[in-house]
């Protein structure tokens, strides 16, 4: 079994209020596990409504796949109209 676990900070500057925040980020966390068949969630500190942390883990049988899954979802994230990607981390286990 292979693992891949991203964790991913957000800027969401057009969020100006947590209600907003939260729209941008559900609506984020619903894309992610609907066209990548990922395990997502919001962590952190939520109190902050221009930032989130989402944590992200994708598992595969095979490691050539699970590599190109990350290499697709992080494509997916650097393209995102409402947030911007700050900081991610991707780790292999």
């Amino acid at each position: 079994m292979y693992v891949a676990i991203l964790q991913v900070e957000l800027s969401i500057p057009d969020a100006d209020t947590l209600k907003g925040r939260r729209r941008v980020v559900r609506s984020l966390v619903d894309r992610l596990r609907q066209r990548f068949g990922a395990a997502v969630s919001e962590v952190g500190v939520a109190d902050e409504h221009h930032v989130a942390n989402i944590g992200i883990a994708l598992v595969s049988s095979d490691a050539k796949l699970i590599r190109k899954l990350a290499q697709r979802v992080r494509e997916f994230l650097e393209n995102l109209r409402d947030a911007e990607v700050t900081d991610l981390q991707v780790e292999f286990l």
